[in-house]
């Protein structure tokens, strides 16, 4: 019974955040699995990063070094890794195009991005990366 309570609450809390603080957005661009931009609710271009997740590097930069040195990886993996990565969250937005898209944001990363849950409808893109093995869990620390 605690248990199911416990869900009932943590479903009613995402159902009102999602409610009263979302905004509908466009997508213009992805960057990668982990990062997209949209057009805002003010007509401005803002860059995106899903908050919750990780996914490689696309191209040989030096976080991708490091994450081939962390997941014991070679660099054409990592990359090879992240371009898959990629291709699936085009693949989920070119086969939902007809839906809404949605924002709900969770404030800045380190380099002025917006972290945020994005939402295609009522799916939460964030948790389908990680669901769809398509992205690993990631732990913000506010600096």
């Amino acid at each position: 019974m605690k248990k199911f309570l416990i869900i009932v609450l943590t479903m009613f809390l995402n159902l009102s955040a999602f409610a009263s603080e979302r905004v509908q957005v466009t997508l213009s661009r992805i960057y990668d699995g982990d990062t997209i931009e949209v057009i805002n609710e003010q007509n401005v271009k803002e860059n995106i990063r899903l908050i919750g997740i990780d996914c490689f590097e696309t191209k040989e930069i030096h976080r991708a070094y490091t994450q081939a040195y962390k997941n014991k990886m070679s660099i054409e993996e990592v990359t090879a890794k992240g371009v898959q990565q990629k291709k699936a969250l085009v693949k989920l937005f070119e086969t939902n195009n007809k839906k809404h898209l949605y924002l709900l944001r969770q404030g800045k990363d380190a380099y002025g991005r917006t972290l945020g849950i994005i939402y295609l409808g009522r799916l939460n893109i964030n948790q389908y990366m990680l669901k769809s093995g398509n992205a690993m869990e990631y732990v913000y620390i506010k600096q």
